[in-house]
Formats: C-alpha cells, sequence, structure tokens
C-alpha cells in the first residue's frame, strides 16, 4: 500500500513474467572432404569449433557449440595384374544411389604414366587393357559414379600396378661347352638384380653349372 498525492492509500500491481534463460546444446558432425554442413542459416566445411547464437520460441538466445570433423571418404582400389592382359575392377556403389553412369578422369596428375587403356563400363564399373610397361603404382585414377536422377557423385580412387610376365626361354647346345642365355627386360624395370632359383625341382638334374653375369645367364655343360 502506498500513499498517493491526495493521501490517499493506493495499489500498485506488478507482473513479474519469468522466462527460461537461454540454452547451450553441443554437436559433433563429421563431413567428408569437399562437402558442408548447415545448421540456422550458416553453413561450414572446415574442422573447426564453430559457436552459433540463435533466437529459441520464448524469444531468448540460444547457443550451439558445433564441432566439425572433415575426413578423406573415397574409397581405394588397388589392382595388380600381368601385362598385356585385360580385367574389370568395379568401385562400390553408395546405398540410395541408382542409375549410376561411370566416367574416369586424372586426379592425381598420374593417369597415363603405363600406357594402360581404361575404359568406363556400367554401375561402377571399369575395364582394363595393360600395356607392356612393369611398375607399381603407376596410375592413379579416379573412377567417379554419378546417380543420373539426384546428380549425387561418389569417387572411388583406383590405383593400378602392371607386373610382368614369365618368359620361357628353351637352350639347346652340346655338352661341354658353355654358352649364355638373356632375359628380355621389360618396360619399365631396371635390371639391377639377377639370380637363379629352382622354380620347379628339377635344377640340377643334369649336373650343369648355371652362373649370371650382370644381363644374362652362362651356362657351363
Amino acid at each position: 500500500m502506498l500513499e498517493n498525492a491526495l493521501g490517499c492509500d493506493s495499489i500498485v500491481t506488478i507482473n513479474v513474467t519469468i522466462e527460461n534463460g537461454g540454452s547451450k546444446e553441443v554437436v559433433d558432425t563429421a563431413i567428408c572432404s569437399g562437402e558442408s554442413v548447415s545448421y540456422y542459416g550458416q553453413t561450414f566445411s572446415s574442422t573447426g569449433t564453430y559457436q552459433i547464437v540463435y533466437p529459441s520460441e520464448e524469444g531468448c538466445t540460444d547457443t550451439l557449440i558445433l564441432n566439425v570433423y572433415t575426413h578423406l571418404c573415397r574409397d581405394t582400389i588397388r589392382d595388380t595384374n600381368v601385362i598385356y592382359t585385360t580385367d574389370t575392377i568395379c568401385a562400390s556403389i553408395d546405398n540410395g544411389m541408382s542409375n549410376i553412369v561411370t566416367t574416369i578422369v586424372d586426379c592425381a596428375g598420374a593417369m597415363n604414366n603405363s600406357g594402360n587403356v581404361y575404359t568406363a563400363l556400367e554401375d561402377g564399373c571399369i575395364a582394363i587393357t595393360r600395356s607392356g610397361v612393369v611398375g607399381y603404382n603407376l596410375d592413379t585414377l579416379c573412377i567417379v559414379k554419378t546417380d543420373t536422377v539426384t546428380g549425387i557423385s561418389d569417387t572411388t580412387v583406383a590405383i593400378i600396378s602392371n607386373l610382368p610376365k614369365r618368359d620361357t626361354i628353351r637352350d639347346t647346345n652340346v655338352i661341354i661347352t658353355t654358352d649364355t642365355v638373356c632375359v628380355d627386360v621389360e618396360l619399365g624395370m631396371n635390371a639391377d638384380s639377377i639370380y637363379i632359383v629352382d622354380c620347379a625341382g628339377s635344377m640340377n638334374n643334369s649336373g650343369n653349372v648355371y652362373s649370371y653375369p650382370r644381363y644374362g645367364m652362362y651356362r657351363s655343360r
């Protein structure tokens, strides 16, 4: 009760509304490199911790602490086979993708070191026709699978290696002689190390003596 200007008593009514204070929420999210995630009108594409302030339904402001982690999400295929052969490799197709169109791109600046021929097939597969060049990790190419309905693409990295084939040499000569046979060195190989092994369990039936210089093999009968 208060006294007014005329000396009378008066009553003042105060209405107090108590609202909930702003909340704070922490969210962890992982995305692939090159992708992004959006919260409350803001877009994030790099690893980091972000604070987002936004109005709540009660008229206060809430805070979201967003932890973003980016990862390299591309699948990798390693394919190794013998030179002068043809084989097929297939990249997996993620769930929800259909009507796939496959393309091949040079994603590491190293797709044509071997001379191999790569042909895009259907459903994420490619055919490889190998040249005569030998080597590991010769070519790096990207198999891009695109869903023609949604426009979403998924990329698989393919690392290609070529192996040398086994050659066969038949050498016939007269007893008590010495001769030399030479083995071809495949393209992409250096004959820095040569050795002889018994690969069929019958190398010493004749009593011949086998030795090897840098680029060939001597046989003494």
